[in-house]
């Protein structure tokens, strides 16, 4: 069957590539506008994170949010906002982020194929 379509009536939804859900917020990656938006459960947006590299891979541990960029940076900021952190530089299309309590994962490209990296969180 078909899916419906929820709209986000606070948000301009145009290039958007990735979400992610800590059960209270739901964050965007916005690859077009460079945006990391969160959204609440009474569809307010707040953006955290204005001008990024195109944001890919959106991931969220429910105290941060973590997403890689086009110039193969992997970065961070809290999920109320604060200081946006660089963690990782110099990875190939860093993209499909995850966490855990230890770890972000991701995955790069290379002439070989992809691979899943493993980077231990910053205190």
């Amino acid at each position: 069957g078909t899916m419906p379509r929820i709209a986000l009536a606070s948000v301009d939804n145009t290039g958007t590539n990735s979400i992610a859900t800590d059960g209270t917020y739901l964050f965007l990656a916005n690859n077009t506008k460079g945006d990391i938006v969160r959204v609440d459960q009474q569809n307010a947006a707040k953006t955290l994170a204005g001008g990024q590299n195109a944001p890919t891979g959106i991931a969220t541990d429910g105290k941060y949010v973590y997403w890689g960029t086009s110039t193969g940076a992997i970065m961070r900021i809290g999920v109320d906002g604060g200081s946006i952190q660089t963690i990782a530089t110099s990875q190939a299309k860093p993209d499909h982020l995850a966490t855990d309590p230890v770890n972000v994962y991701f995955v790069v490209e290379s002439g070989q194929g992809s691979s899943v990296m493993a980077l231990p969180k910053p205190p």
